[in-house]
């Protein structure tokens, strides 16, 4: 047995017990959520939060709904600017512990309160995954992984901030003593995060990830990330392999030089790594033989970019991640299926009525909103995601992912959401049989008034009366309607884009300062200048 089997081994071991509790859980998810709730209600009482609802009294989930109102961030910035000044017991009697910022679907950053409670939730979510994930992938325990990473750009603290800010890594998500065990699989160190510089930050991963010819799993948020990183490999292929070869590590851009040698104390000369590399041309299965799985979103707008890493590593299966956000954990790959995290935190669901659902409440194949309360502090927390239930696990309900539910583009009064966008996206390609590698409508400023531009990316041509027939459709929203009758917004146009436009698009936003593993797939943007973004032409019908 190598290391990484011994390793990985304690890491399962190290979670049998949450999966047991995990597979209880899901047969009977009324009665653990209700316990959950009144739990973190009792613990959180004494808090000023808690005291201005009443925390002590509550003793039923519909208690709960009908005195604590659904919040979203605005409405809590004032309480968690309050623990930023080192306030205690505003939204949680324990203490918390730091500040992890969110960027979400766009630039502006949220401050999410970290406790230890919410760690072991997130823990409560993570270790049934993991020791399933092994149970079905045994021989991905046999080598390393890679867990993505982001580079690591500063973030002010507000003034006055006294709480610490961010992560050191992404491990610590982990937590406890099973982090430093799960640190020691990983295929790239996370200080390679510290290089700020996006050209040196990407060429020093590849370095790493060349150097593991055993990896075993490539772990990933938007499955762009990995395609985007091959072209960067394809851009310094040269140059890496010469590093490998002399154990060097020469990027291009900015780099701090004491940073820079640290890396090259851990890459060995490896004449014959490099040579094999060199001998592989444009074989990504020849990179990493051993490779088995590739984790990444695959639902929604993910689904093409997905595809089209399957067929750029066809030795690996493409295994589909949950729901997984900086604020809790919603769903987890379980079992072939992507059951609700009923054990970490308390779920309100609300349909299309606006009725708050709880999790045994739930329909096949309805779409719904979700709504968290977790040990974090956040009560009635509208997350901003929309799922739909695709099956069952027991009797708790499985979510995937559809589409964000709080971004709106709202230039003349249209306010176009982007769960209205997708649905009509979907249902407008397969009714034209096109199949579209990338597709994202936005708003465009033109000479002549402002209007919106499907930019779309497919292998086939693209049938005329396309730009029509997505105006059309997107009528079925009365206010857009109203803005085109009046003539506020000018007809849909469509931009063909040729080639990347997946990774045009990530570029984009992480320029704006977005974090690559807080961007979601996304039928619909709300600012303009995407025609300057992506290469291509509008076309003319």
């Amino acid at each position: 047995m190598n290391r990484f089997a011994a390793l990985n081994r304690v890491w399962r071991a190290g979670n049998i017990q949450r999966k047991w509790a995990f597979d209880r859980a899901l047969r009977d998810p009324e009665h653990v959520q209700s316990k959950l709730l009144l739990n973190l209600l009792r613990r959180n009482a004494s808090s000023l939060y808690g005291m201005r609802y009443g925390f002590e009294s509550i003793r039923s989930a519909d208690e709960f709904r009908s005195r604590v109102p659904i919040v979203r961030y605005d409405d809590l910035k004032y309480f968690i600017d309050r623990i930023g000044k080192g306030e205690k017991g505003v939204l949680t009697s324990e203490p918390v512990d730091r500040l992890i910022p969110s960027s979400g679907s766009t630039a502006a950053i949220k401050y999410i309160p970290w406790t230890r409670t919410l760690a072991v939730q997130f823990g409560c979510a993570i270790g049934p995954w993991i020791v399933d994930f092994f149970r079905q992938y045994p021989d991905t325990m046999n080598g390393p992984a890679f867990w993505s990473i982001s580079p690591s750009f500063s973030v002010e603290a507000e003034p006055g901030m006294k709480i610490p800010v961010g992560f050191d890594d992404d491990s610590a998500y982990i937590g406890g003593w099973l982090r430093s065990i799960v640190r020691s699989t990983m295929a790239v160190p996370d200080s390679v995060r510290l290089a700020g510089d996006i050209a040196a930050f990407r060429y020093i991963l590849l370095l790493f990830l060349l150097s593991a010819r055993e990896l075993r799993v490539i772990s990933i948020w938007h499955p762009s990330y990995l395609s985007l990183l091959m072209a960067s490999f394809d851009d310094y292929r040269d140059e890496l392999i010469s590093d490998l070869s002399e154990g060097k590590c020469r990027p291009p851009g900015k780099l701090d030089p004491l940073l820079c040698a640290s890396f090259e104390r851990s890459i060995r000369p490896n004449q014959q790594r490099a040579c094999e590399i060199d001998m592989a041309g444009n074989s990504n299965e020849a990179l990493w033989p051993h490779l088995k799985v590739i984790m990444c979103w695959s639902d929604a707008h993910a689904h093409e970019p997905a595809m089209e890493l399957r067929r750029m590593f066809p030795q690996a299966m493409i295994h589909s991640r949950g729901l997984l956000a900086t604020e809790g954990s919603v769903s987890i790959p379980y079992g072939g299926l992507y059951p609700a995290a009923v054990c970490s935190h308390f779920f309100e669901f609300i349909d299309d009525t606006g009725r708050s659902r709880l999790v045994h409440e739930l329909n096949q194949s309805e779409r719904y909103s979700v709504v968290l309360t977790t040990g974090g502090g956040l009560y009635r927390y509208a997350l901003g995601d929309s799922v739909q239930v695709d099956g069952f696990s027991g009797m708790t309900p499985s979510l995937r992912f559809t589409c964000r539910t709080d971004k709106v583009s709202d230039f003349r009064g249209e306010k176009l959401n982007e769960q209205h966008v997708s649905e009509v996206l979907d249902h407008l390609l397969a009714e034209m049989s096109v199949t579209a590698v990338f597709s994202m409508l936005a708003p465009e400023e033109r000479r002549d008034g402002i209007g919106y531009t499907l930019y779309i990316e497919s292998w086939k041509n693209l049938r005329e009366g396309l730009a029509v027939a997505m105006d059309n459709a997107l009528k079925s929203n009365p206010h857009y309607a109203y803005c085109r009758s009046l003539g506020q917004l000018l007809p849909v146009r469509v931009f063909r884009v040729d080639s990347g436009g997946h990774h045009e698009y990530l570029r984009a936003m992480t320029r704006s300062g977005v974090n690559l593993g807080s961007i979601k797939p996304s039928a619909l943007a709300a600012s303009t200048g995407w025609d300057k973004v992506f290469s291509g032409r509008h076309l003319i019908e």
